[in-house]
């Protein structure tokens, strides 16, 4: 089982020229700070830094214009992670990008590898998503009270969330999972044939009657030489379509290449206007608001901003006049169509010609259906042919899996979670409603009021006590955002506390955050008190701008982020 703890987050505004640095070094950590302090902020970007998907920021909150760095251990060997807008990047020790992507799949691939976890997503081609290597690990402050493991958007389907779960608790190992998944890519391939042939099915259905073939008396041979001319006829027509074709495409390109540029030009000198306004508003340094950049704030500066903005008139005068004579050349291409039109007479006209009563389009129309006869029973025997291969190969996983499977470990396993679920369900003071149902691994909740937050973290410590009693292939520290819902007492959010504080594994962090006017009597908590309405300050900007930096530099690939 590999550890996953974390040490410290920095984050980081160039546009605002604000920082913030928490420290996140103990076993218990508490983010505590009024509404729009940051809190959520905090704990949304300890995941998103690493490429889950969160569902919702706190509004304010742009991930892709705010730099994150975490730093963390696996196993006690201290690594960083890194996001700067939509990149991510992955540090050694000796503070060396092992890994930079923007792809999530190979995000996955370099964390899946960090964490030890060998396992796939067959339907999805890749490695277990970001969000459900970690999804065990978090409650956030809107999905994750509603239901067990919910605080991700990229965790599959609900049979593939599912088996996470499976794999996660010790219901199943990872030659298991890879077989489960494998079986359920096996079964949506299998779907997808039979709907194929359905739909074939049902069109021969339709056209059977025109399908049916019968003797015409004639053969090839009888219509030799109209075959022939009918054939050059077709090619004449064909290569006819093509030149106009060709030439309107190429016609049709340079119009969308004019009108996209001049869209851009103009789009230019409104940019360019609304420079002109800004540095007329501002002293003699300009300051980018997007980057921070400065530049000196001259007349000879604007002027040249005037001069562009002219050089952008002219450019739009050119590519109309061209786009005019693009127009005229499109309906001059378009007009030779009437000579297709004519040669497609002429072939109506010569396909009538008959040998022995029977026209060349009679024959031709009897040689098509002979044709799709052939095409469709080929189709008939591809569609069985996979089909039963297909169910071969379904056959064959669900015996390996019967195999494979160790029936009195998953029984011990699922019978040890329903037995400490409703213990924990007692020691948070849910009261019992009639005949108690066996709670199984991938059970949905549905309590509302006081006892939501009881019962979410009723599931949440229920899936961690089985998943560290049966070994877990990963550990990480657990992370709660509000244990204050709608509907808890003061007291209720105390024995709240108490009960994930007493039961979380020892080693184990556990970070979350609380109001302002809470507190947690823990004397080994580290308390991170956020102030004010705003979690990144000034006062930060400086040392954290340094350190990130320094790390950048470090990496040529990473220079410049600005």
């Amino acid at each position: 089982m590999k550890s996953i703890r974390y040490k410290e987050i920095l984050v980081l505004s160039y546009q605002e020229k604000k920082a913030k640095r928490i420290n996140l070094d103990s076993d218990i950590v508490v983010i505590r700070g009024g509404n729009d302090a940051g809190k959520s902020c905090v704990l949304k970007s300890i995941f998103g830094v690493f490429g889950a998907q969160i569902r919702r920021y706190p509004e304010g909150w742009n991930p892709e214009k705010i730099l994150v760095l975490l730093k963390f251990t696996v196993d006690g060997v201290n690594f960083k992670a890194l996001r700067i807008g939509n990149d991510f990047y992955l540090f050694t020790p000796d503070n060396k990008a092992f890994s930079f992507t923007k792809d999530m799949r190979e995000q996955a691939d370099q964390l899946s590898k960090l964490f030890g976890l060998n396992v796939a997503y067959p339907s999805m081609n890749y490695s277990l998503s970001v969000g459900s290597m970690l999804m065990p690990f978090y409650i956030d402050q809107e999905d994750g009270w509603s239901q067990p493991w919910s605080s991700f958007s990229d965790v599959g389907n609900e049979q593939e969330k599912k088996n996470v779960m499976l794999l996660y608790t010790g219901a199943i190992d990872e030659q298991f999972y890879m077989s489960t998944s494998r079986l359920i890519s096996l079964k949506t391939k299998y779907q997808k044939w039979e709907q194929d042939k359905a739909t074939q099915d049902n069109f021969i259905n339709l056209i059977k009657d025109r399908l049916e073939t019968q003797d015409l008396g004639v053969t090839r041979d009888d219509f030799k030489e109209e075959i022939q001319t009918f054939v050059e006829k077709i090619r004449d027509l064909k290569n006819g379509q093509n030149k106009i074709l060709e030439e309107l495409q190429a016609l049709y390109y340079d119009k969308m290449f004019k009108e996209s540029r001049i869209t851009k030009l103009h789009e230019n000198m409104k940019a360019i206007e609304d420079d002109f306004a800004y540095a007329l508003e501002q002293p003699e340094i300009l300051t980018c608001p997007v980057c921070g950049a400065h530049t000196k704030n001259t007349a000879i500066a604007r002027l040249g901003m005037k001069l562009d903005k002219e050089d952008c008139r002219e450019l739009i005068l050119q590519y109309q006049l061209e786009l005019d004579d693009i127009n005229e050349d499109i309906e001059k291409a378009q007009a030779k169509s009437e000579t297709i039109k004519a040669q497609i007479e002429d072939i109506e006209e010569f396909i009538s010609t008959k040998k022995k009563e029977v026209s060349l389009e009679e024959y031709l129309y009897s040689q098509v259906t002979v044709t799709l006869r052939k095409i469709f029973h080929d189709k008939e025997v591809e569609y069985n042919d996979n089909l039963e291969r297909l169910g071969g190969e379904i056959k064959e996983e669900l015996e390996k899996q019967a195999k494979m499977k160790t029936s009195n470990r998953l029984t011990m396993i699922l019978q040890d979670f329903d037995r400490i679920f409703y213990q924990y369900q007692a020691e948070l003071g849910i009261p019992k409603s009639g005949k108690p149902k066996i709670r199984k691994i991938g059970d949905k909740m549905n309590p509302t009021g006081s006892h939501k937050p009881k019962m979410a973290l009723t599931f949440f410590f229920s899936y961690l006590y089985v998943m560290y009693r049966y070994g877990t292939p990963v550990s990480a520290p657990l992370v709660i955002d509000e244990f204050k819902q709608n509907g808890l007492s003061m007291q209720g959010l105390n024995n709240l506390m108490e009960f994930a504080i007493s039961h979380k594994k020892e080693g184990v962090q556990l970070i979350f955050s609380l109001l302002d006017e809470e507190t947690v009597e823990n004397e080994s908590a580290r308390i991170i008190d956020l102030k004010g309405k705003h979690l990144m300050v000034e006062e930060e900007y400086d040392e954290v701008k340094k350190e990130i930096e320094d790390l950048m530099w470090k990496n040529p690939m990473l220079r410049n982020p600005e």
